[in-house]
């Protein structure tokens, strides 16, 4: 027989909408009828008026229905993460079921619920392993960047710039008006110079590929020293 959810450490999450319980139980608020993930942003219920389920399947059949502002039937995102020593210092590598959707350097797992606040996040797993290692490959010699599955989430526009990096040959550079010329938006410099920047998979999305108008290496997340490495690796400079 499945032991019931245990409510106090149930509750306690519920209260501190915390993300990283979503998918594992639902609460279900007498007052309202309804039933909302843990990290619902909805105003919280008493705990008296609170009852919690491990599935929406348990809440519907109680007479709840689901909170169309969190949307507790979509499954929540699992992102796998590891950190890993590389030729350029500490890399952090997350990973969805699609592919890699964040690769940055001297961070660790705590800033990834800002990138990912919808997802649950899991440290390790068997499946980042080849992926750590390509990862690992790309950095240590990005002219020769392994083919690696890549899960991107952005705006259309900066889809377009992502997608565009990649076709930056290595060992060539260009620059940001370039870049916004080539994806049909010529005026847009600036918006493809944030796009660039919101790049989340450093090096397999070779941002560091792009340079200012000058050749001067312009603004880098993860520093113009990792910059300027991977360009001479790559034999642009």
């Amino acid at each position: 027989m499945t032991q019931p959810v245990d409510p106090k450490l149930a509750f306690a999450a519920f209260d501190a909408r915390d993300r990283s319980c979503d998918g594992r139980f639902v609460g279900a608020v007498r007052t309202t009828g309804i039933y909302c993930k843990p990290s619902c942003p909805a105003r919280r219920p008493l705990r008296k008026n609170v009852t919690f389920y491990w599935t929406p399947a348990e809440a519907r059949a109680a007479g709840y229905r689901a909170c169309k502002r969190c949307k507790p039937d979509e499954s929540a995102q699992v992102i796998h993460w590891a950190v890993a020593d590389s030729a350029l210092g500490s890399m952090l590598l997350a990973a969805s079921d699609k592919g890699i959707c964040r690769l940055a350097f001297d961070e660790d797992g705590s800033g990834l619920p800002r990138h990912f606040p919808r997802a649950r996040l899991e440290q390790g797993g068997e499946a980042l392993t080849p992926l750590i290692k390509g990862a690992l490959a790309a950095v240590a010699d990005p002219r020769n960047m392994p083919d690696l599955p890549l899960d991107l989430s952005g705006t259309p526009f900066q889809q377009a710039v992502w997608q565009e990096l990649q076709l930056i040959p290595p060992g060539e550079t260009r620059t940001y008006a370039q870049i916004a010329a080539a994806v049909g938006k010529p005026r847009a410099v600036r918006a493809a110079g944030t796009a660039n920047g919101a790049n989340r998979v450093a090096v397999l999305i070779p941002c560091h590929r792009v340079v200012g108008s000058d050749g001067t290496l312009r603004g880098y997340a993860h520093g113009t020293e990792r910059k300027r490495i991977l360009l001479e690796k790559e034999g642009a400079l």
